[in-house]
């Protein structure tokens, strides 16, 4: 067992090890550094590794406070979270050590002395700490991330939840989206949310593929209804197929007042 520096200020805070867009999405994962001292720390000649390689952390001085995403590619991570307007770091191979596996993998952050300065391990993988943190979520939009900034090294460090790559203040929480096919080509969009802080309004996206393709089908946005309230809203969009389809797959993208958005897992319905 890998045991991370026992003291540091630097934390692997979020890891997205199965993204949305599901099959190989290697070039679509990332993770998240935060600094939660109280002076500004260089990453210089830093590494992050997973349990079958090591990338080169490109040179980045966080203050305290401040996070950043390390993403795999910059195509990849934006296909993901399309909006997202802070600077990110990326990986010149497109992969984080050699693409981090879904049912279970590790990642040590090391500094340029190759210090273990913290880790994080989960479902079957091994090392840094025992018993590893559950599975990484498959295709929800669904992230680990750190409960909190105390760091104990064990698995109560880490939790499921929706994904806020660092900086990203949407704060909208989705209950459900669903599609369903009503006679002919008509396809009917329903979600609803329980809470709706900071929103704008919502997009519906549409794809003859899972992976990519996808194009907006509403002509303006769909403003959000419950933005001050207590509780959500519910909500349907109903779209015109597109003749001769048999499958489609729909995403819907929530946008915060900011202009940041986030994309729900993708939905597929057939005619």
């Amino acid at each position: 067992m890998t045991a991370p520096a026992v003291s540091t200020s630097i934390q692997l805070s979020e890891v997205e090890a199965d993204p949305v867009l599901g099959g190989t999405d290697t070039r679509n994962e990332w993770l998240e550094l935060a600094n939660v001292g109280s002076s500004a720390i260089t990453l210089a000649d830093w590494t992050v590794t997973d349990n079958g390689g090591t990338d080169p952390v490109p040179t980045v001085t966080l203050a305290p406070g401040k996070c950043v995403v390390l993403a795999a590619s910059s195509e990849g991570f934006l296909a993901e979270h399309a909006g997202y307007a802070n600077p990110f770091l990326t990986l010149g191979d497109g992969a984080i050590g050699n693409g981090l596996s879904n049912g279970g993998d590790s990642v040590l952050l090391k500094d340029a002395g190759g210090t273990v300065i913290d880790c994080v391990v989960w479902g079957s993988g091994t090392g840094c700490f025992a018993p590893a943190a559950g599975a990484s979520p498959a295709n929800t939009g669904e992230t680990l991330q750190r409960s909190g900034t105390a760091d104990s090294d064990t698995a109560a460090d880490w939790a499921v939840a929706a994904a806020t790559p660092c900086g990203s203040t949407t704060a909208v929480m989705l209950m459900s989206f669903r599609a369903s096919l009503s006679g002919g080509r008509r396809v009917v969009l329903a979600w609803r949310t329980a809470a709706e802080e900071g929103q704008l309004g919502f997009n519906v996206w549409r794809s003859g593929s899972r992976q990519s393709g996808y194009r907006r089908v509403n002509p303006r946005l769909i403003a959000a209804r419950a933005v001050g309230l207590i509780g959500g809203a519910e909500y349907r969009y109903d779209d015109l197929a597109p003749a001769g389809r048999r499958t489609l797959f729909y995403r819907l993208q929530l946008i915060d007042a900011a202009g940041r958005s986030s994309f729900s897992r993708p939905l597929r319905v057939r005619g």
